[in-house]
């Protein structure tokens, strides 16, 4: 029978607070309706900040680099979550 033993943890370098990505969102969407629902969505979530091994809040402050190709697109970003998350886990298990 298999059973937990021990947790370990890691989070990637980077962390943006719950408010900083609001605000990039509302910039983003730019719509009444949806910052209603972004505020509903956002504040009950119950999370205080995100991680990602991309800098994409901390370095920009307006996030304009999502629109422009400053940033990588989905299946980039896929790629380097991929390499990541080995060194990541390993992280987590030390």
């Amino acid at each position: 029978m298999s059973r937990v033993i021990s947790i370990g943890t890691a989070t990637p370098k980077y962390s943006a607070g719950q408010d900083t990505i609001l605000e990039f969102m509302h910039r983003a969407y730019a719509d009444n309706t949806a910052s209603r629902k972004l505020n509903a969505l956002f504040r009950s979530s119950g999370i205080d900040s995100r991680y990602s091994i991309l800098p994409d809040f901390s370095e920009s402050a307006n996030g304009d680099d999502f629109f422009n190709g400053k940033r990588p697109d989905v299946s980039q970003r896929l790629l380097l979550f991929k390499e990541t998350a080995v060194p990541l886990a390993l992280r987590a298990i030390e």
